[in-house]
């Protein structure tokens, strides 16, 4: 029996013009532990038909309660990096609920990086969702907090097929005619480079 996709979902998007999948069933990859609904969307891509990729998506356990299963899901989320072919680029990033100290805790796979640690560390890009500057959530409580919940794992691949994350930058921080932002967490934009060759 087919694994049910539940209500809750992660999506990618593509632009078509530079970027080719493959026919096949868009990969999952299950948590099993998960109480939320939450897994791993898979897409191999072929980047202007010679660069290859694996990109994986996923909303990580919500909440401060949730992190042991949260470290869990990162967990099997950096091994499933590991199992990729050694010559692609494996980029993994979404709203991933992460605090450092879970991060220092899992531990970082050798040959993955955290993109914006590897794009210099900018105060500037650090926090994704900050509500002393989002309103969307109307936070009532007299503290407002800000932490680095989206984040960009890299594993570079091989020869043409490896690109490093070169840029780091923060965008939706402009409201809405409404006076609300798009989102009440800060989207991520990274610059890929490949060594010794083009960015994108």
């Amino acid at each position: 029996m087919d694994w049910v996709i539940p209500q809750y979902f992660n999506i990618i998007l593509l632009k078509n013009s530079t970027v080719k999948t493959s026919t096949e069933k868009l990969p999952i990859e299950e948590f099993p532990g998960t109480r939320m609904g939450r897994y791993m969307l898979v897409q191999p891509i072929l980047y202007r038909g010679e660069s290859k990729f694996v990109l994986i998506t996923s909303h990580l356990e919500s909440t401060s309660n949730a992190a042991t299963e949260r470290k869990k899901q990162l967990k099997q989320a950096f091994e499933f990096i590991q199992l990729q072919d050694p010559s692609h680029t494996v980029v993994f990033g979404g709203d991933l609920n992460l605090r450092d100290r879970e991060v220092y805790s899992v531990g970082l796979p050798v040959g993955v990086t955290d993109a914006w640690e590897a794009c210099g560390s900018h105060e500037d890009s650090k926090y994704t969702w900050d509500v002393s500057e989002n309103n969307n959530l109307d936070w009532q409580l007299p503290n407002k907090p800000k932490c680095r919940f989206d984040r960009l794992f890299v594993r570079p691949g091989h020869g043409a097929n490896c690109f490093v994350p070169s840029t780091f930058s923060l965008v939706g921080k402009l409201p809405l005619s409404c006076g609300r932002y798009p989102s009440d967490h800060w989207g991520i934009v990274c610059e890929f480079t490949k060594k010794h060759g083009s960015s994108f």
